[in-house]
Order: structure tokens, then C-alpha cells, then sequence
């Protein structure tokens, strides 16, 4: 029987009790490593869900921005080909204002009974001639007159 302070321990006893000490610590021990082990894989698994949604988000942001893309342009190209034919409308209401436009004008010029370009050119042609006689008639008064000065 060994004494230590106030407690008595046969050796026997504190062998046992020691082996089951340390059967305890080792059971502890891999409990908590079992923990540990069971945490890290929650962790990384947090961690790859993680990741994969992240990666789902890009995912989906990417098809969300196509889907948002093609609606613009299939938007586009609808206002693209109202736009061309509202012209096309405006062009063709234009071209039938025009033409009535010029038909009223070419009739309110023939009523109007105004004169051409060639009109105008004969009548200079003619003032032209006309002058000349004129002028031609001067000088002949003035030599006649200049004769009948210098007889008298």
C-alpha cells in the first residue's frame, strides 16, 4: 500500500486507474478529432456550395443579361422597320402631294397665260431691231438736216 498525502492507493489500483485514464484521454481525444474531422468537411463543403453558387450566380446573371440583350434587339429591329415604313408613308403621301402640287402649278401657269423664256427672248430680239432703225433713222435725219443747213 503506497500513501500519498491523506489518500491511500494500492498499486494495483493506480495502474488501473491510470490505464483507464488513458483509455479516457484516448477515447477524448479521438472524439475531438472526430469533431474536428466532421467540421472541416462541413466547412469544405460549405466552402464548394459556396464556390458553386457563385459560380451559379455568374451563371445566371450571364443568361438573364442575353435574355435582356436579345429583347432589345428584337425591340430595336421592331422599331427599326416602324420607323421605315412611317417614311415609307411620309414618302409616298409626299410624292402624291408633289405631283398634285405640280399638275395645279402647271395649270395655274397655262390659265395665268404668262410669258416663256423664249417669249422673253423674242421680245428683246425684236427692242433690239427696233433700235437699231431707231438709230438708224437718227442718223439719216441728221445728215439730211445737216444738207439742207448748209445749201440755205
Amino acid at each position: 500500500m503506497v500513501v500519498e498525502g491523506q489518500v491511500q492507493v494500492q498499486a494495483p489500483d493506480a495502474e488501473k486507474m491510470a490505464k483507464d485514464a488513458t483509455e479516457k484521454a484516448k477515447q477524448t481525444v479521438q472524439q475531438a478529432q472526430g469533431a474536428v474531422e466532421e467540421q472541416h468537411s462541413q466547412v469544405t463543403e460549405a466552402a464548394g456550395k459556396l464556390v458553386l453558387a457563385s459560380i451559379g450566380g455568374v451563371a445566371l446573371a450571364g443568361d438573364a443579361a442575353a435574355k435582356i440583350l436579345n429583347r432589345m434587339v428584337e425591340r430595336g429591329e421592331q422599331i427599326q422597320k416602324d420607323a421605315r415604313r412611317r417614311a415609307n408613308q411620309v414618302k409616298e403621301k409626299g410624292q402624291g402631294l408633289t405631283a398634285r402640287g405640280t399638275k395645279k402649278a402647271g395649270a395655274t401657269f397655262d390659265t395665268a397665260d404668262l410669258s416663256t423664256k423664249s417669249d422673253m427672248q423674242s421680245l428683246h430680239d425684236q427692242i433690239a431691231e427696233l433700235s437699231a432703225k431707231v438709230d438708224q433713222l437718227a442718223k439719216t435725219e441728221t445728215s439730211a438736216t445737216s444738207k439742207t443747213s448748209s445749201k440755205g
